[in-house]
């Protein structure tokens, strides 16, 4: 019983913490750390498909990605990997998942030597690896996991301004 009320506590804490009732998620990193983003990016909430924010990838865009912080990785279309003309690699199967109870398991994963987030300019210091999905819906173009297109650099996401944006 006693474990139970501290495993309750303790996810009420981390809840408190992850998704305040004013102002900005937020997510800290290493002191000295410098953003990744030029300037913020302005993200726009759809209430079928969530968080979503305009990317760029590799010059060509706009594309819709849903904001997953939970995400663990970015996905992208395969869809999108055909139109720009991506490099694939093989690697090995992963199962893709989320609160929906759909899965699907992919075993490629593109390289996008430059992501830019609100408009083409606005661009990612760092290349990002992203899973390629078959099955993602037609409308929604990939899923961007901020923890690691920002990495190792922080992020705030102002959910009453719209904005995403590199921690100063």
């Amino acid at each position: 019983m006693r474990a139970r009320l501290f495993i309750a506590a303790c996810a009420l804490a981390a809840m408190t913490w992850a998704v305040p009732t004013v102002r900005a998620a937020h997510f800290f990193s290493a002191p000295g750390a410098t953003a990744t983003l030029t300037k913020s990016a302005r993200v726009r909430v759809d209430h079928d498909r969530g968080l979503l924010v305009d990317a760029w990838l590799n010059g060509r865009g706009p594309f819709v990605f849903v904001v997953d912080t939970g995400a663990g990785l970015h996905i992208i279309s395969q869809r999108v990997v055909d139109e720009i003309g991506l490099p694939v690699k093989t690697v090995s199967p992963t199962v893709l998942g989320g609160l929906s109870s759909a899965r699907t398991t992919t075993n490629k994963e593109a390289t996008i030597n430059r992501l830019a987030l609100g408009d083409s300019s606005n661009a990612l210091s760092s290349r990002q690896l992203a899973l390629v999905a078959s099955n993602l819906p037609p409308d929604i173009d990939g899923v961007l996991d901020p923890t690691e297109a920002f990495a190792p650099n922080g992020f705030s996401i102002d959910m009453p301004g719209k904005i995403i944006a590199p921690l100063a």
